[in-house]
This record gives C-alpha cells, structure tokens and sequence, in this order.
C-alpha cells in the first residue's frame, strides 16, 4: 500500500493482463488502447484529491481509454473526491459486475459518475482476429451487480446497446441534468435496464431516455424508482 500524489498505474498498449487483490490508495490509474484485461477483487480509495490528477483534455480520476474486452469485477471505489470513479470511454465490450461505488464525488455540479461510454467503432475496425467493419459497430456493455450509493454524483452512463441489471443507486445527491441511468439519443437504443432499485435521488431523474433523434428500442422491465 503506497500513497503517491497523482498517477499510480499506468498501462499503454498492454494486452492480456490480470491485477487481482489490491488496494490502490491514493492514486488515479490510466488504461489506454489496452485489451483483455480483468481487474479483480481490488479497492481503489481516494483515488483524487482537489486538482490532482487533472487530465484536461481526458476524464479526471480514473480512465479507461480505448481498448476492447475490458472487466472489473469484485471491486470497490471510494471516497473519490474530485474526479471520476471510474471513466471508461471509447472502449469496446466492458464489463462492470459486483462493484460498488460509495462516497464519491463530494462537490455540486460536476456529475462524475462512472461511466462506460463511446464504445462504438467506425467503419475499418477490427478486433485483430475479424476483417475490418463496413459500418459502425457497437461493443455493447455490461453491468452487472452494481451499486452506487451516498454520493454528491449522478448515478451512471452505460453507454452504447447497455445492458444494466441486478443493480442499485441510491443516495445521490447532484443537482445535474442527468439521472441514475443516463441513455442520450443513440445510446436508448437495444439497451436493456432490468432488476433495478432507484432510491432518494433528490435533484435527478430515476431513469431517463433522453430521445431527441434516434432515442427508441430501449427496454425496461422490473424496476422500482422512490424519490426521485
């Protein structure tokens, strides 16, 4: 257990790699352009502090950039300040299952919620063993056991075709224009929410579909929302 000011793992172009039984404490991680990986049975606390670990151009806190056949599973965030939780974006195939999020996020405003977003690819990808795609694809997400819970934050942005089930977000306490499951536009479509309990989400929606164009095809079955 080492505590460092900023950045405290690193991986860029790595590939088929497992971290299993640890606690990250006080230190963001950076993941990019890596694939088939698994994060298991860790914790990563204080992760930021106020301006620390400030990437500009990229999400605060800590990041997943790029890749594809992502997994944390088994896995605790918390008392994450002043950046995100977890930021997973332009990543195809992640996979969230028995993680928790507590006491993220502590200031108004800034909805750092943990999201896998972006995972979709343009035409000419290609996971290395298929020929490149002629259209978009979509690595559809999954999340799976997922709670988060008594956060100044919204509550999660699944992404692209998301399946989200058997999950929980309550006590979150922003005031952003968000929800506790955010679909925007394309991101309703084939998404599933399914097995879900939205509790005392004060300034937020439950659960939104924001439409606009292209917002359509998104299911949900066996949901409880109260307070929200």
């Amino acid at each position: 257990r080492v505590r460092v000011r900023d950045s405290i793992l690193n991986f860029r172009a790595a590939y088929n790699f497992e971290l299993k039984n640890l606690h990250f404490f006080a230190g963001c991680f950076m993941i990019y352009d890596s694939s088939y990986w698994t994060i298991e049975d860790s914790k990563f606390s204080f992760t930021t502090d106020m301006g620390v670990c400030n990437r500009h151009t990229h999400p605060d806190g800590n990041m997943v950039l790029f890749g594809m056949y992502m997994t944390i599973r088994n896995s605790i965030f918390e008392y994450i300040n002043d950046g995100h939780s977890l930021a997973v974006t332009h990543s195809m195939y992640p996979t969230l299952e028995n993680v928790l999020f507590r006491n993220n996020d502590w200031f108004t405003g800034s909805c750092y919620a943990p999201t896998t977003s972006h995972n979709l690819a343009g035409p000419g990808w290609s996971d290395g063993k298929n020929p490149p795609t002629t259209a978009w694809l979509y690595g559809t997400s999954h999340w799976k056991y997922v709670t988060v819970e008594n956060s100044f934050t919204c509550g999660s942005f699944p992404g692209n075709q998301g399946l989200v089930e058997y999950s929980r977000f309550e006590n979150l306490y922003d005031g952003a224009d968000s929800s506790g499951i955010q679909h925007n536009q394309s991101t309703v479509r084939w998404s599933t929410s399914r097995y879900i309990w939205i509790i005392n989400l004060p300034g937020l929606n439950g659960l939104r579909f924001d439409s606009a164009c292209g917002g359509n095809n998104g299911d949900i079955n066996n949901i409880v929302s109260v307070g929200n």
